[in-house]
């Protein structure tokens, strides 16, 4: 609803400027952060408005760089599927669901009968083997003549970059849109000029990477764009002069020095704009972790500006709660620092407009909990210095549904094709009492006995589910494993067997948590706490989120653990047992001293220790192994290395008494 807000805010302010072609308004949508940004585009299309993302990762994002990036990835590495289909799915090749379907079963037919199983099917190596008019697929599907033309041109275009890769890439990089059409397709386009101007950054970025790197391959410089992309918000699209035909959304942060006849300037929340710990029952005042979070940020002491920063007054502290109380004393000084600098950014965004701004906000903001407006917003309003013009009141406690859960394919979406074969399995699977090398009795054949091949889905989908069917009347039994597990598949068998093998025969994929992400994150910061890895601050976060984050962060931040420096971090260590190679991740490895007697493997959890003793004893599984990867990793013997969880929402450390030994693990694998 913002979003639509926004954008008929600026069609009806262009009308009563009198916009036209002649005579443009410009206009822009400033945003405090790039997960705005989806919203405001989805709304522009929606109302049939042109519109242009600038800055802060824009580049790889405009159309025309997206298939010319996807075309350099195809021609480079076989496996980048999701960059073809961005190139057969679009507007030039526009192939139809049965055309991507046969070609799909061209990439099985030529990987082999393990593709389906393995994944191994690559539809970039179907299009360098297309097959011949008239071709059919074990499915019966084949593909239409048009696609087979198109396909066979793309084919063409892929396999001309391959064969130029020796070039410096700015000239690859022309060459491949020379032969993708984009040169043409720029000078006839409503809006050559703008696509131009992004395709020639593109170029640009290319002959600086050329000029910097070392080996100045494909393969590196779409690394580097990877890298971009994930770890810096990808490359800035060029930002010139507002074009007056599109409106243009970018962040606060890029439209300083720039200048619009109309700004709209959404997303003001408390704790959004600013962004900043907003106050609560526990704690009144606005708060900011400064530099204490991340090992890029350099300590205030250190910089030349310290004496306008707030300090952290940690050298008389004497225990840990001390330590507690002064770093929740920087962290009031700190979000009042923070408050006023996010109030400058908003005098920036309030000044960008020649005759017409709109400030907004609206309840949800993405989160589960509503958000109070703004307060820079609320001292306007009590001022008089702005006009309120539609304010709802605050709705239910409850988020609308469309915000507890926003559109996307959960479940994995099945293809019809692949309902029938499963319901067809199903109907078969209670008639049916043996299965063997792919044939059935037919049952209703003419002659009895008489048999009748199944394709290879379809003889899968009855021989696991059989194969269940005997697990639920014989017990858990014997499981099939391949050479490799995860010590988290140890937990899962430990946990429960039996749907353990189940989910080994027919994999379901399970939908990422909200409990699960923000271990993740935890993860990662604690990571780069310890300077393993360096950390960016992730903008695009969930409110509540990143406040159930950063709570976890402060409490860690005062742990014990905080104040030893482990050995290793993230370390990879793998383990055989039995015929069975066992992989794992061990979060940290301590060495002897700061309170700790002896070598120490810790396994960082988010949440609380669990009260159920299976629980407890399966993830107790977890550190069996991690101490006997250890052990045989360094030589160190299995009884001089300790083990523990460290449960951040509880800080509470669990040192288990008694964990599995080598046998014990070989038996649980063996279903002992």
């Amino acid at each position: 609803d913002e979003a639509r807000a926004v954008v008929g805010f600026i069609q009806a302010r262009r009308g009563e400027l009198g916009h036209s072609d002649a005579t443009p308004v410009t206009a822009a949508v400033l945003c405090r952060r790039r997960a705005q940004y989806d919203a405001i585009t989805d709304a522009c299309v929606a109302a049939g408005l042109d519109y242009e993302v600038v800055g802060l990762g824009g580049l790889l994002d405009v159309p025309d760089v997206a298939d010319l990036l996807a075309l350099l990835q195809v021609a480079h590495d076989p496996s980048r599927g999701d960059s073809l289909m961005r190139l057969i799915a679009g507007e030039r090749l526009a192939l139809g669901p049965r055309d991507l379907a046969a070609l799909h079963d061209r990439a099985e037919e030529i990987a082999g009968p393990r593709s389906e199983r393995e994944g191994t099917a690559s539809i970039v190596d179907a299009l360098a083997a297309l097959p011949r008019a008239g071709w059919v697929s074990p499915r019966g599907r084949s593909l239409t003549d048009a696609a087979l033309s198109r396909l066979a041109a793309l084919a063409n275009v892929v396999d001309a970059v391959r064969r130029h890769t020796y070039l410096p890439l700015p000239e690859l990089v022309a060459l491949a849109e020379r032969a993708w059409g984009l040169d043409i397709e720029s000078a006839v386009a409503r809006k050559a000029t703008r696509a131009r101007r992004s395709v020639d950054a593109f170029i640009d970025s290319a002959r600086t990477f050329q000029s910097g790197a070392a080996r100045a391959t494909l393969g590196a410089f779409l690394a580097w764009l990877d890298a971009a992309r994930t770890e810096e918000n990808g490359l800035d699209a060029p930002v010139r002069e507002p074009d007056a035909a599109a409106v243009q959304i970018l962040t606060v942060h890029g439209a300083k020095g720039l200048e619009w006849d109309i700004v709209a300037v959404p997303g003001l929340n408390d704790g959004h704009f600013p962004s900043v710990g907003v106050p609560s029952a526990s704690n009144p005042d606005y708060t900011d972790s400064g530099w204490l979070d991340g090992v890029g940020n350099v300590p205030y002491e250190l910089r030349l500006d310290r004496e306008q920063l707030p300090q952290w007054r940690f050298r008389a502290v004497g225990d840990h709660k001390e330590l507690a109380d002064s770093i929740a004393d920087f962290r009031r000084e700190a979000g009042g620092y923070r408050l006023d600098e996010e109030r400058r950014l908003f005098y920036v965004a309030l000044t960008r407009a020649r005759s017409h701004v709109l400030l907004s906000g609206s309840w949800y903001s993405g989160g589960m909990r509503p958000r109070d407006p703004s307060p820079y917003v609320m001292e306007l309003l009590s001022q008089g210095s702005v006009a309120a013009g539609q304010w709802d009141d605050l709705p239910d406690d409850e988020a609308p549904p469309e915000i507890e859960r926003p559109p996307g394919l959960w479940p994995r979406l099945v293809t019809p094709a692949q309902a029938l074969r499963r319901e067809f399995a199903a109907s078969v699977v209670d008639a049916i009492e043996g299965l063997a090398e792919g044939q059935v009795p037919a049952g209703g054949a003419d002659e009895p006995g008489a048999t009748w091949d199944l394709d290879l889905p379809l003889a899968r989908e009855i021989s696991a589910m059989l194969a269940e069917r005997a697990d639920r009347t014989r017990g858990t039994g014997q499981i099939e494993l391949p050479s490799h597990v995860s010590t988290s598949a140890l937990v899962a068998m430990s946990r429960d067997r039996a749907a353990f093998a189940a989910q080994l025969r027919r994999p379901v994929p399970v939908e990422p948590t909200r409990a699960a992400q923000r271990g993740s994150a935890l993860h990662a910061w604690i990571e780069a706490r310890y300077g393993h890895v360096p950390l960016w601050e992730d903008e695009d976060a969930d409110d509540d989120a990143a406040a159930e984050l950063d709570a976890l962060k402060a409490t860690f931040a005062a742990s014990e653990w905080a104040f030893r420096t482990p050995t290793h971090v993230e370390a990879d260590v793998e383990l055989p047992v039995g015929s069975v190679t066992v992989r794992s991740r061990i979060d940290a490895v301590f060495g002897p001293g700061a309170g700790l007697d002896r070598v120490t493997v810790v396994d960082w959890k988010s949440g609380m220790p669990p009260r159920d003793d299976t629980e407890k004893a399966a993830r107790e599984v977890q550190l069996a192994m991690y101490r006997l990867a250890w052990s045989a990793r360094t030589g160190t013997p299995v009884d001089q290395i300790d083990a523990a969880f460290y449960y951040v929402a509880s800080d509470a450390t669990v040192r288990p008494e008694r964990l599995l030994d080598r046998r014990e693990i070989e038996e649980l694998l063996a279903g002992g």
